[in-house]
């Protein structure tokens, strides 16, 4: 299993690469037009011989796992009666794949470097998630597949990981303070609003991986999130509400067919009739959600708080007083009630040299602003006492960021005032902030060229 080649940051003529477990030394022809690369018996044509090759050769393995990949899990699948979803090939920087709670497949396209039996070792892993969604002693009695090192086989696709030049030390060998055995109430917050304010549209999660998380913890515990996309000039607002075995990934869109329209984006797709989907990454495909900043809290049941919100023209101000008085310091609050007015906005324009908020969540050249009277609200967010932990889920000063919608009109977006004569606040306080940022080893991310989009 373990291999003895570490991949240099350079691939050239002699560099040593995995393809389906054997190292194979790369050889160039100069004699072909264009230049070829030799991988073994597989022929790779380049730009360049003589440039740094690896970016090429990746590419190329890229395509080889994506024709390979999904047929193998097909078969797989087959073998033990499951049905699966979508399957994609990605490029994930801390997993060798994972499954969500629809059935979709997301595996990493260094698989096709790794041994068959590693290879289907972490396909059938994932699989078996279509029966069991967490690592419970009742997920590994659905299967008898022997691991690919031993009994640990954790251990061996690490030392696979870094061979590969493929960090899964986030994934194999921290310690598990976070399981399906001893799960905390915890945030996780991908990138931060202060980052995301900064420009930082690059450092992106899916749901796919936050998905992945997810699976450690009990199937009823509730989610609450809020977040952005990094689709250029349509951001929108993101609402994650649920729970792990069933998330809800909602969505409000700045620029579709009736603005600041809620859809859900597991199983809708924006409206074609707004601007066209860009990312400002190359490194991730614009049809795809992707989330510069998302923070998603995994609740509870047995901490939950009601409390019923008296008549007011400022429940933000109430729950934060409330809250302090509580001397609770980080938590998730849902608000679900009748509101009569209340005022809410959607970013259509996150610009790439960043925004400052100086007058509040009033800048019209980049959030869409609306107003709404009498409705029933559904209203998710966090909030976070310390002003060192403001900056990462919210701006400073404003300890409490909600995400909601309308529930007949289904509008929302991001919630900036909400008056009432009452209503209903749950809240559960979380334990624990987990904090990550993708997809650091490379000092500059691929830009899309976006000088000419509308």
């Amino acid at each position: 299993m373990d291999a003895t080649v570490v991949s240099p940051r350079s691939w050239s003529a002699g560099t040593e690469v995995l393809l389906r477990g054997e190292t194979q030394t790369l050889r160039i022809l100069d004699q072909t037009q264009p230049p070829q690369v030799l991988l073994g018996e597989e022929r790779i044509p380049v730009r360049d011989a003589h440039a740094n090759l690896r970016p090429m050769i990746q590419a190329w393995l890229q395509q080889l796992a994506k024709r390979e990949l999904p047929p193998r899990v097909a078969e797989l699948a087959a073998q033990h009666q499951l049905k699966v979803g979508r399957i994609t090939i990605r490029n994930q920087s801390t997993r060798w794949g994972s499954c969500s709670s629809r059935g979709s497949l997301s595996l990493n396209w260094r698989l096709i470097q790794t041994p068959d039996r590693v290879r289907d070792y972490i396909i059938l892993h994932e699989l078996m998630h279509l029966r069991e969604m967490n690592h419970s002693p009742r997920f590994w009695s659905t299967w008898k597949k022997p691991a690919p090192t031993g009994k640990n086989p954790n251990a061996g696709l690490k030392s696979m990981a870094l061979n590969l030049d493929f960090d899964l030390w986030t994934l194999s060998s921290r310690p598990h303070l976070i399981s399906h055995e001893n799960p905390r109430p915890t945030l996780y917050s991908y990138n931060t609003v202060e980052r995301l304010l900064r420009g930082d549209f690059y450092h992106t999660v899916d749901w796919q991986d936050v998905a992945a998380e997810l699976t450690r913890f009990p199937k009823d515990w509730p989610l609450i999130g809020i977040g952005t996309t990094n689709w250029f000039k349509r951001n929108g607002e993101t609402i994650v509400q649920g729970n792990v075995a069933h998330p809800r990934v909602f969505w409000s869109d700045p620029e579709g067919d009736t603005p600041m329209q809620i859809i859900d984006l597991e199983v809708q797709h924006p409206s074609p009739s707004g601007p066209e989907l860009i990312s400002p990454s190359l490194a991730t495909p614009s049809t795809q959600a992707a989330y510069p900043f998302l923070a998603v809290a995994v609740c509870q049941p047995e901490t939950l708080r009601h409390w019923e919100c008296p008549a007011t023209d400022n429940v933000h101000l109430w729950i934060q007083e409330t809250l302090a008085r509580e001397n609770i310091g980080l938590a998730a609050v849902q608000i679900q009630g009748p509101c009569t007015h209340l005022r809410f906005a959607s970013a259509f324009y996150l610009p790439l040299e960043g925004l400052k908020l100086v007058d509040g969540y009033n800048a019209k050249n980049n959030l869409k602003l609306a107003s709404h009277e009498a409705g029933t609200w559904n209203i998710g967010g966090i909030y976070a006492a310390n002003p060192t932990l403001q900056n990462i889920i919210s701006v400073e000063g404003l300890p409490l960021h909600l995400h909601g919608y309308e529930e007949s009109s289904r509008l929302g977006g991001h919630i900036i005032q909400i008056q009432t004569h009452g209503l209903s606040v749950r809240v559960w306080p979380l334990k624990d902030l987990v904090m990550q940022l993708h997809n650091l080893d490379v000092a500059w991310q691929p830009i899309r060229n976006l000088a000419l989009k509308p």
